[in-house]
């Protein structure tokens, strides 16, 4: 265990801890309410409803969503136990019907055709296989499910995501590391279009929300 380490605390357990303060110093959860708000356009005025967030991370957004759609069931999945760890800590009197799942959010545990609305905010980047991805939003989608994926798309060339992160010089450091990280692993809007046809997931579509960021959204109709 890391000598600086207190309290029970291992080093990646302060390591999540850390990264979920820069977080909240550069004021994610303007973003994060964002995403959510998109989201609410999407789906409409649906009553109840079952949710995923796949890589949930601190569970930020199911958190948002708890908030504006009470009567939704929600479930957030990640497979870090430290930032689970984070999420469980983060849950209030207004989050009862959110589901905690230390997993891989690839699994195939996760049951098919179990819900209603599956969501991932910048998380495509981190995975090792798009194709497994977006099969796996496929399978555990019901029929004609309503799917928001936001992520990071890659800059033309590693100098010019060098370039972004000058330009974000005022985020902590450990951000910065993660933003550079992400647009070097990130896929172009049109890669993303690819894996959407190769997966028959029809019913999405691809739009650049930002010069650097993009959302696949619509009702997952496969085949």
């Amino acid at each position: 265990m890391d000598d600086k380490a207190k309290d029970g605390d291992t080093t990646s357990n302060l390591a999540a801890k850390q990264f979920v303060a820069a977080l909240d110093e550069i004021d994610i959860a303007r973003r994060n309410e964002a995403f959510v708000s998109r989201l609410m356009s999407i789906v409409g005025p649906m009553d109840r409803a079952d949710l995923i967030d796949l890589g949930t991370g601190p569970a930020n957004v199911p958190l948002i969503v708890a908030s504006v759609r009470p009567s939704w069931s929600i479930t957030a999945v990640d497979s870090s136990p430290e930032m689970i760890s984070v999420a469980q800590n983060r849950m209030t009197d207004n989050s009862g019907r959110i589901r905690l799942l230390c997993d891989d959010m690839l699994s195939p545990s996760i049951p098919d055709c179990s819900y209603d609305i599956v969501v991932a905010h910048f998380v495509l980047h981190h995975v090792k296989s798009a194709n497994q991805f977006w099969n796996q939003v496929s399978r555990i989608a019901r029929p004609g499910a309503f799917v928001l994926v936001r992520d990071v798309v890659r800059p033309n060339s590693r100098d010019d995501g060098f370039a972004v992160v000058r330009e974000s010089s005022s985020l902590p450091s450990i951000i910065r590391e993660s933003l550079f990280a992400a647009y070097l692993t990130a896929f172009t809007r049109d890669e993303i279009d690819r894996q959407l046809a190769t997966a028959g997931l029809n019913g999405l579509t691809s739009a650049e929300v930002s010069p650097r960021i993009v959302d696949v959204f619509g009702q997952c109709h496969s085949g």
